[in-house]
């Protein structure tokens, strides 16, 4: 890997900057470098968060110190004992796609995991779309169950509702208006 050094170590001191002025939080893809050189370059910024795009790579910044990863690429359920292994080290994150992933690993996860839900904003690529409530409402019953299965009290008051809030922010408030 050859690396003008100066200008990798600007570019993500700008972008660190930037995530920090917008007050947002930065997790950078880590796919395209998958090294844990570039990846220490990050760290010396301050950032604590990353993105990879499968569960091997994950494997790998995980064993490098990073704890905190977020998988951006639909999970494949046949990998859901190595996604277990990674859930009961580090905070990892997942991407859901569809209802029914969501109801395999609802069963399947021992661990607390993040979910990111994936919506289809109309290219019908992949993902849930978003005009489609019923997949939503789907999603959001497997949702209960993800979150009874991590141990969360859904009769808790600031819980009860997050299953139906997550899926109204998606349709009603994200992507509304758009066809």
């Amino acid at each position: 890997l050859l690396v003008d050094l100066r200008k990798c170590k600007a570019n993500i001191a700008k972008m660190a900057q930037k995530a920090q002025k917008s007050r947002v939080i930065f997790r950078p893809h880590f796919k395209t470098h998958q090294s844990h050189e570039i990846g220490e370059l990050f760290r010396e910024v301050g950032i604590t968060k990353i993105t990879v795009s499968s569960v091997e790579m994950a494997f790998f910044f995980a064993q490098h110190g990073w704890n905190d990863i977020t998988i951006a690429f639909p999970i494949n359920i046949l990998e859901l004992e190595d996604i277990n292994k990674l859930a009961q080290n580090i905070q990892l994150n997942l991407l859901l796609e569809s209802g029914e992933v969501a109801e395999i690993i609802g069963e399947k996860l021992r661990y607390k995991v993040g979910v990111f839900i994936k919506i289809d904003t109309g290219y019908g690529r992949t993902g849930i779309d978003f005009r489609k409530t019923e997949k939503i409402d789907k999603i959001e019953g497997h949702f209960d169950h993800i979150m009874d299965t991590l141990g969360l009290d859904l009769s808790d008051d600031s819980l009860t509702d997050t299953p139906k809030r997550v899926a109204k922010m998606y349709v009603n408030e994200i992507f509304w208006g758009l066809d």
